[in-house]
């Protein structure tokens, strides 16, 4: 596998196991909560940030998904329901890297011809790196959105 490819692939794996660990043992209540009003929840943080690395990685690998964007920051929480986004969305993004050959990565998938509403274009290489950006984002902000909680709840 091409070194940046396989990068991509081991970096997504430890994202979902950090997203995972970020989840672990905490109420639902947590999950759902809301550091400040306009705040993203933890539920939402994974759901969202998993949702967008398996469109983007499947976009690289020349195929799309459907996905509701918006419902995504809709999202309550259900354990089970993120675990199994978490492994069935990481075995589904594992598949997509393996699927790109790396002769293509300079390839335009996405833009204008693909997507009439988007008036820029995006290589094959844009979209892994895009997906492993866009996770390690919200894994940040899911990991301080626990730290927030715990704050929060000791402080009672």
């Amino acid at each position: 596998m091409d070194p940046f490819l396989a990068a991509a692939r081991t970096t997504l794996r430890q994202q979902q196991q950090a997203f995972e660990t970020v989840v672990a043992g905490l109420p639902i209540e947590a999950l759902d909560w809301q550091p400040a009003r306009d705040a993203n929840s933890l539920t939402v943080l994974v759901t969202h940030a998993w949702g967008a690395a398996e469109a983007w990685t499947l976009r690289a690998a020349g195929r799309e998904m459907t996905r509701d964007r918006a419902a995504e920051f809709r999202a309550k929480a259900d354990v089970a329901a993120l675990q199994t986004l978490l492994t069935e969305g990481g075995i589904r993004i594992e598949a997509a890297l393996d699927a790109i050959d790396s002769a293509t990565l300079g390839r335009v998938c996405f833009g204008p011809l693909t997507q009439p509403s988007s008036d820029e274009e995006y290589t094959v290489a844009h979209c892994v790196l895009h997906a492993v950006e866009h996770a390690q984002e919200h894994l940040g902000q899911a990991y301080l959105t626990r730290q927030l909680w715990e704050a929060q709840r000791s402080a009672r």
